[in-house]
């Protein structure tokens, strides 16, 4: 059974900031899609999730002509190449010294795909009625919240120190998991300014609407600035149907 996607993104710069430092990619010809947030408090964090996404699409259009590719070592190569790019390109210029990059992608084979990302951007299958987190945050807030058994993001001040992110020297190594397909599945990929202004009670309700990709990807949006709107705001929609 082959299976078609259809796919949306959106972004938004919010209520607060007053610049938008989000980047994403619906490449659907490919079946690659992607979302990047700047990291928090750096400079050019635009330029460094631009970089992530742009060179994720590179690095897989060069790897389409080689029959021999594996998904998984493709992905890492998105990974690692991305990194190194920023790395350059922050080197000896200090306006951009110390832009760094979460990742979140979705590459689909047919009736399978992989997800992988580095950092706290997130993805969520919502399948049969019912929404899955199928990654997990790389930052310190996590692994305090494994310790501690009790949500802790929002109370500590720790929140949003990432322990794996592209651009920073030390952990950039994407996790890369291998999941099915089946027609019906609608995927969010999105940064933490949807995440931490609308919880997943609500990020179901909208996805549960069967509005098209981008009207969904434009109410998530609207109800995280209605919620606030603290950070930029991006959301990637894939739609799955046979």
């Amino acid at each position: 059974m082959n299976i078609r996607w259809n796919a949306a993104g959106v972004t938004d710069v919010g209520r607060l900031r007053r610049q938008d430092e989000d980047a994403f990619l619906v490449d659907e010809e490919n079946g690659l899609f992607a979302v990047a947030d700047g990291v928090g408090g750096s400079r050019a964090g635009d330029v460094a999730s631009r970089l992530a996404v742009d060179t994720a699409e590179r690095v897989l259009r060069e790897a389409r002509g080689d029959s021999s590719s594996d998904a998984a070592a493709v992905i890492r190569r998105m990974f690692e190449t991305a990194h190194r790019a920023i790395l350059e390109r922050a080197a000896g210029d200090p306006l951009v010294s110390e832009m760094a990059t979460t990742l979140v992608l979705l590459l689909c084979d047919g009736t399978r795909a992989w997800i992988a990302h580095a950092g706290d951007s997130r993805v969520y299958r919502w399948r049969d009625a019912s929404l899955e987190r199928l990654s997990r945050d790389h930052s310190f807030a996590e692994e305090l919240q494994k310790a501690a058994g009790v949500e802790v993001r929002a109370k500590s001040p720790f929140g949003h120190v990432l322990t794996r992110c592209l651009g920073r020297e030390g952990a950039w190594e994407p996790e890369i998991r291998e999941i099915d397909l089946r027609p019906g599945d609608r995927f969010l990929l999105c940064c933490d300014g949807l995440t931490d202004m609308v919880d997943e009670g609500d990020l179901s309700a909208l996805l549960a609407l069967g509005v098209s990709p981008e009207e969904t990807g434009r109410r998530l949006i609207d109800s995280a600035n209605a919620a606030g709107g603290k950070d930029n705001i991006t959301a990637v929609v894939v739609d799955f149907s046979a």
